[in-house]
């Protein structure tokens, strides 16, 4: 209906790999190059955030730097490692990444149970990015599979294998994943499909 009025103009936030995904999954027969070419006559990328660790969190959450000494050793590399490997910089996600580790942190430092930052910072980065093989590591671990993190290691993703070599060794226990698995589903989406 205002298509045709001038001057009126649209300005579409998405990410174009994700629509291109989705319109090959949904019309196998049209190209989703094709498709946004023709809706969009003006595209502007974002540019890709590239910041020196160093200024990482500083960066992102500028009020992160006077709760430095509130910080296990190690959460800003652990959350630059994530936001790198797995997370492709996207600000959202790494401040969904900060959120979720800073609650969860919280939360178990209330128990008994010491957390490895680094092995926390790998699994919420595994929920954001991968939420399938999140929920099929945490089945693994829940039901103390030998090796939990094995389809993780032989996935057919190029991403998540190298993801999951840099954050979960190889024969890395349910017993040691457990605590963070049963911290991680505190924050897990509510699209669970066994909620």
């Amino acid at each position: 209906l205002v298509m045709d009025v001038p001057g009126f103009i649209f300005v579409l936030a998405l990410d174009y790999d994700v629509l291109v995904k989705a319109v090959a999954e949904r019309y196998p027969h049209a190209s989703g190059h094709i498709f946004i070419e023709k809706m969009v006559q003006v595209p502007i990328r974002v540019p890709r955030l590239e910041v020196e660790e160093s200024e990482f969190l500083k960066y992102l959450v500028p009020e992160m730097e006077s709760r430095a000494d509130q910080l296990p050793p190690g959460f800003s590399r652990a959350v630059y490692d994530v936001s790198s490997a797995g997370l492709d910089f996207n600000p959202r996600q790494i401040k969904r990444l900060i959120n979720s580790m800073l609650v969860l942190l919280r939360v178990g430092a209330t128990g008994s149970v010491e957390i490895d930052s680094r092995l926390l910072a790998g699994v919420v980065g595994l929920q954001l990015r991968w939420p399938d093989e999140y929920r099929d590591l945490a089945d693994a671990v829940f039901s103390d599979d030998a090796d939990p993190t094995a389809d993780l290691h032989a996935s057919q993703d190029d991403d998540l294998r190298r993801y999951t070599v840099a954050f979960f060794t190889k024969g890395v226990s349910s017993d040691t994943l457990r605590p963070i698995l049963t911290l991680t589903r505190a924050v897990d989406s509510p699209a669970r499909s066994d909620a």
